[in-house]
């Protein structure tokens, strides 16, 4: 027990430069250290119940709902859609005209309408793969990584700035993150690699190592705290970035437990 690297913890913390912990703070937290040890058991139990939550479950394909217009369904998500519908007694509409199709994978993609150009292109278009035509050259389209850039941003928490303090700090370099971010769409990076280089691309050996860096502003661009005391807030807010933007869940709960 007194070799745990729990214990050096309480008495002091060089790196994340944490105030010194007072003398009988450490002597209450020594002592109840090997009760809390016994109680918790030489190994750690989880009920049941909790191993068999649906998140948890390996992935599979699941058996495919009955319908009874088996032909309406092109793709195994329509099973289920047909399901749910032919239960509600509501009909299926027939298939969307060309100039709509077009206008949805469009909006869809990029964000942006069809030029005129490109919907009667499409329309005049009698190729059986016409649709999908147009499905590759909106993903081919620089505009494709912006428009989707947009939504991991948010798991990013990114900005240019820190607004919500009385001094405002700026990041005049945040804009290489979301560039780089951009880029990996437009690309189709693999997504282990696009993990990686988020989490430590400074750690990665690559001959491409400095395109990389920006990734880290997926850390780097979160709030700032300053004063000692408060650099572990600091610290809980990358590891609750991380795991709710890459797990779904949250180990904020940790932080005291």
């Amino acid at each position: 027990m007194e070799t745990s690297c729990a214990l050096p913890e309480p008495r002091s913390n060089v790196m994340l430069r944490v105030p010194r912990t007072p003398a009988w703070m450490v002597v209450v937290f020594l002592s109840l250290v090997p009760a809390a040890a016994i109680a918790a058991g030489p190994e750690s139990h989880i009920p049941d119940h909790k191993q068999t939550f649906w998140a948890f479950q390996p992935i599979a394909d699941p058996p495919l709902p009955r319908v009874k217009d088996k032909s309406w369904s092109k793709t195994s998500l329509d099973f289920y859609v047909l399901a749910r519908r032919e239960a509600a007694g509501l009909k299926s509409v027939g298939p969307a005209d060309k100039r709509t199709l077009i206008r949805r994978a469009t909006f869809d993609l990029i964000g942006l309408p069809p030029t005129p150009e490109e919907v009667e292109v499409f329309v005049h278009d009698s190729r059986p793969d016409a649709f999908a035509r147009v499905v590759d050259r909106l993903l081919a389209s620089p505009h494709y990584g912006e428009r989707w850039a947009r939504h991991w941003l948010d798991v990013a928490r990114y900005g240019e700035d820190q607004a919500h303090t009385f001094e405002a700090r700026h990041y005049p370099n945040g804009f290489r993150y979301r560039d780089w971010l951009i880029k990996a769409l437009n690309a189709d990076m693999p997504y282990d690699c696009f993990l990686k280089e988020q989490i430590a691309a400074d750690l990665l050996d690559e001959p491409d190592r400095l395109e990389r860096l920006p990734a880290l502003g997926f850390f780097a661009l979160g709030p700032v705290y300053y004063g000692d005391a408060k650099k572990l807030d600091q610290m809980d807010d990358r590891i609750d970035t991380l795991t709710r933007g890459l797990l779904g869940l949250t180990v904020a709960c940790a932080r005291c437990h």
